[in-house]
């Protein structure tokens, strides 16, 4: 059986290059095309938007794209009415 052109668009729709949630530092390091300790002091000094997930022993990380995306915009806006 093979695929038409309309089903092989509709799933590249459904799967976008750019997943809604990074779930490391260091996804979210790449995608802000920094280094995972700057984004670590921008969690702590700038407001970063980052999530975690408690755990028993350690908890996890995750952002979601649409935040950090409304993070940098507000953060461009900061810079340029310095």
């Amino acid at each position: 059986m093979t695929r038409s052109h309309n089903d092989v668009e509709r799933q590249h729709e459904r799967s976008p290059r750019v997943p809604q949630r990074l779930e490391t530092w260091k996804k979210i390091a790449r995608y802000l095309g920094r280094e995972v300790r700057t984004c670590q002091r921008w969690e702590k000094l700038e407001g970063l938007p980052v999530h975690r997930l408690h755990h028993t022993r350690l908890s996890s990380v995750y952002a979601v794209v649409a935040e950090l995306e409304e993070w940098r915009r507000g953060r461009e806006t900061f810079e340029t009415n310095r």
